[in-house]
């Protein structure tokens, strides 16, 4: 029997390759309607993307990003300083 140490640690943002498979993706998350799992999408997309370029085109510091897309983020309550 495989233990699950054992396993390969699975990262969405690894298959995430198109700007089609990201909006299907966040689609898919936002019709599930629990905010958890569209925080969660919104970030393996940034994480696609890399944050740094997603935090630049936003034009707020990469910092504040990441903070409001960790697991104790809430974006809509986050207050976004410009970089």
């Amino acid at each position: 029997m495989v233990e699950i140490s054992e396993l390969e640690k699975y990262d969405a943002a690894d298959f995430l390759k198109t700007p089609e498979d990201r909006a299907g993706y966040v689609s898919a998350a936002i019709k599930d309607g629990d905010p958890v799992i569209i925080r969660k999408a919104l970030q393996a997309v940034a994480r696609s993307l890399g944050m740094k370029a997603v935090a630049e085109e936003a034009k707020v510091s990469r910092e504040s990003l990441y903070r409001s897309l960790e697991e104790s983020g809430n974006p809509s309550s986050q207050r976004f300083s410009r970089s």
